[in-house]
């Protein structure tokens, strides 16, 4: 109580500098400054600092087992402010006693939702993002958990204020999250990263979402090209098949099917049928951006398949075609995830 009096009073003090220095203590304990137009006053656990003779006007200091709130003097108040002296939590209510926000002791902060300022009227020298896929690619996803303050040799509160530090601030340190390193961040997007007094770096993900977007787009256009390839493909190989000839009548028998199981993470496998051939078959895969990652030799005819161990490619989306004596037969597309 003796700690609530004293700070309720060096508030007093710091307000009523502009006032007169007059200073009067009533015999109810109230305390008045100047011509009495602002007094301070307490009872067993709260005080109050208030203008004129009413409490309606002004602000109230509650201890309450063992946290502090700074309130209108009127309740319900419209805002309530509460910090605990063992978790240095800071937390706002609404007028129901609801805690809207919450700004933790060990660093977290929870809310409805967060606003970002992003009007354009607000903002000048805009630019695209440019190789917003090739610089996410210099990001990786990765889990952690934080370093302790022993271990990052910090002076915490404890040592400097004797505060007891609680499970629940320490509790976040053993937690696993999910997110990006800085220094990779900083080195493909260094607007999003910002470097504090004491050296460490500090990541907006706010900003990585813009290079999402653009990212998404970028990949998006790889995927409209290379249907449009496969498209032309498939036109010709129609163009091709539909000649009357002996050739012609043989590639028509050709046959490529689409690869069980599809997606896949473990083994998959490609059926196809090739009645005769005159020099060579292969079915061949590609990657989105064209480029043939495996090949595979046919060296005889007939029906037959090929299985697909996943370790052998990287997760992605592949394309692969069935190709007999140069010309292409079918092509189909395959998933392989991690």
């Amino acid at each position: 109580m003796k700690n609530l009096r004293f700070i309720v009073f060096l508030l007093a003090a710091g307000i009523s500098s502009s006032l007169s220095a007059q200073l009067k203590v009533e015999s109810g304990g109230q305390t008045l400054f100047g011509s009495g137009s602002m007094r301070l006053d307490s009872d067993s656990d709260q005080g109050y600092l208030y203008f004129g003779n009413s409490h309606a006007k002004g602000l109230r200091f509650r201890n309450v087992s063992g946290k502090m709130y700074l309130r209108a003097t009127v309740s319900p108040s419209f805002v309530t402010v509460s910090t605990s002296t063992n978790q240095k939590n800071l937390c706002v209510m609404n007028p129901s006693g609801y805690y809207k926000f919450w700004v933790l002791g060990n660093g977290n902060v929870y809310s409805v939702n967060a606003y970002i300022t992003s009007d354009s009227t607000k903002k000048k020298n805009i630019e695209p993002i440019s190789n917003a896929l090739e610089k996410i690619q210099g990001i990786n996803g990765v889990t952690y958990s934080l370093k302790s303050g022993d271990e990052l040799g910090e002076t915490t509160l404890k040592e400097d204020l004797d505060i007891e530090v609680t499970k629940a601030e320490t509790s976040n340190i053993e937690e696993r999250s999910a997110g990006v390193l800085s220094q990779e961040v900083k080195k493909v997007l260094p607007e999003a990263v910002r470097t504090l007094e004491d050296g460490s770096e500090v990541v907006s993900y706010n900003d990585i979402v813009a290079l999402l977007v653009e990212a998404v787009k970028e990949q998006q256009e790889q995927l409209d090209r290379l249907n449009s390839l496969l498209s032309k493909r498939a036109n010709k190989v129609e163009a091709i098949t539909s000649v009357d000839s002996g050739f012609g009548d043989k590639m028509t028998k050709a046959s490529l099917l689409q690869n069980t199981p599809n997606p896949f993470n473990h083994i998959t496998r490609i059926q196809y049928s090739i009645p005769s051939m005159k020099s060579s078959a292969r079915v061949n895969i590609y990657d989105l951006q064209g480029h043939q990652v495996k090949s595979y030799k046919i060296v005889q005819t007939g029906a037959d398949e090929i299985q697909i161990p996943a370790s052998e490619l990287a997760p992605g989306i592949f394309i692969y075609n069935l190709i007999v004596d140069g010309v292409e037969i079918a092509s189909h597309r395959m998933v392989l995830t991690e």
